[in-house]
């Protein structure tokens, strides 16, 4: 059975499409949600997997023009990867009136839509996410970015795609390492907005990671409410200064691990590390109330790959204070030595803290603290 269902708050439009689509069906979604000539950016190895790069070989009008990068992951934010988007748009002719359509993961959609947003002052764009992360997260919101001079999104613009096109049927061609991903996001916006979500996550946890037999519906249902939730905030604060803040839970300790590693860490993976430290910053400084939550965070650490970035960059002194260092270069922080961050109160409410850096922060970001934070988690699991 195929449907489909359209997610909209103010400059944000989103189609879910659900089903037994064919490869031509994308296309032609695709298609429906351009104007003008179309360009398509991404690796020959996403296109291949997705199915759409034979959409040009059957000479189906899908689009008139491709930009195959030759990698994605964090290394393709760069300034270079703009340059090789932007003399393709120059050379092949595009025009404003024109579309530019990023398919792939986060990594990719945030590059190319950085590219789209300059060229000629802003073209056409529409997203298509390829990945759970760049579904529940990175492709909604309008948010465009690159990384520079080692600092994670240090340039980027604010800039809403025509139609994001979000199809659940391109998780089966994923690895279990890139669906872990985009699981911490997804766990994110549950402590932000929904126990209820938390609880069926917790329940279903390896039907989803695995993409099992019924899976899809269930996942569908988990992305839809994601994206509802994140395009209900960042349409009211696109700029990031008020309620989009929320969104950043987690990421504060988990941009400063990518920086730390040189984007060796993935960002889900370092999501996940940041959920635990920070759920930790939240106990000691008095605002965490809720004793279930450190708990399911670390049950999801547990069982995937996020745990060796806990015990590699949160546990060891040395690396942590690699991290640290990261954290004071965070584009959250402020003019008065401050950062301001979400931290969970519980699940379901969060609060912005503005916490100062030296005083507060830092000497939370403690190895042994946080170890022992671990450990007193893992006692308290065996004795239950």
């Amino acid at each position: 059975m195929k449907s489909s269902k359209k997610i909209t708050s103010g400059d944000i439009n989103v189609t879910l499409i659900e089903g037994d689509f064919s490869a031509a069906e994308v296309a032609s979604e695709i298609r429906s949600a351009c104007r003008g000539r179309i360009m398509v950016v991404s690796t020959e190895k996403l296109l291949l997997l997705s199915g759409l790069f034979a959409v040009k070989k059957r000479g189906v009008s899908a689009c008139d023009s491709f930009c195959v990068l030759p990698r994605d992951g964090e290394p393709c934010k760069t300034m270079a990867t703009v340059e090789t988007i932007l003399k393709s748009l120059i050379s092949g002719g595009f025009k404003k009136s024109d579309t530019l359509v990023a398919i792939g993961g986060g990594t990719v959609c945030d590059v190319a839509a950085f590219a789209a947003s300059i060229y000629k002052r802003g073209i056409g764009l529409v997203l298509v996410p390829t990945t759970l992360l760049g579904m529940v997260d990175a492709a909604v919101g309008g948010k465009t970015a690159i990384n520079f001079k080692g600092i994670k999104n240090s340039v980027g613009t604010v800039y809403f795609s025509d139609e994001t096109i979000v199809w659940p049927g391109f998780l089966k061609t994923l690895p279990c390492r890139e669906a872990e991903c985009g699981l911490f996001e997804i766990v994110k916006s549950a402590l932000l907005f929904s126990p209820a979500m938390l609880r069926e996550l917790s329940e279903s946890f390896g039907t989803l990671l695995n993409f099992q037999p019924g899976a899809e519906k269930r996942i569908g249902k988990i992305i839809a409410e994601c994206i509802e939730k994140k395009a209900s905030l960042a349409s009211r604060d696109p700029f990031d200064c008020g309620v989009r803040m929320y969104l950043n839970l987690g990421h504060t300790v988990a941009h400063a691990i990518e920086a730390a590693s040189g984007n060796a860490v993935s960002h889900g993976h370092a999501v996940g590390a940041g959920l635990f430290t920070e759920a930790v910053v939240a106990k000691k400084l008095g605002v965490l109330t809720d004793r279930n939550v450190i708990p399911s965070v670390a049950g999801f650490i547990r069982a995937t790959g996020a745990y060796n970035v806990l015990e590699k960059w949160v546990f060891s002194k040395n690396k942590l204070e690699a991290v640290k260092k990261a954290v004071v270069y965070d584009k959250k922080a402020g003019r008065r030595n401050s950062l301001t961050m979400p931290l969970t109160v519980r699940t379901g409410k969060t609060v912005l803290y503005e916490a100062d850096i030296d005083s507060e922060l830092l000497p939370l970001l403690d190895a042994g603290l946080l170890l022992d934070e671990w450990n007193e988690n893992e006692k308290g699991r065996s004795l239950s």
